[in-house]
């Protein structure tokens, strides 16, 4: 009867720790998961706005130029 009381106890205690680092793992899995699609997203979002603030910035830059150009020789 020890025997089988001791033996249910690791069971059970192994059970517990089994669980607890699996419930660990997953949450710290779905947490850096979630965290890293934000990081990402926001990076990439900033990146794309970047690109495209400088992109326009290039572009009307380049059509005053070319309107002072165009004034200056016409």
């Amino acid at each position: 009867m020890s025997v089988d009381w001791t033996v249910h106890c690791s069971l059970a205690v192994t059970a517990y720790i089994h669980t607890y680092i699996i419930h660990t793992y997953i949450h710290a899995y779905i947490h850096t998961y979630i965290i890293h699609t934000y990081i990402h997203t926001y990076m990439h979002t900033y990146i794309h706005n970047t690109y495209i603030h400088t992109h326009i910035h290039a572009y009307i830059h380049t059509y005053i130029h070319t309107y002072i150009h165009t004034y200056i020789h016409t």
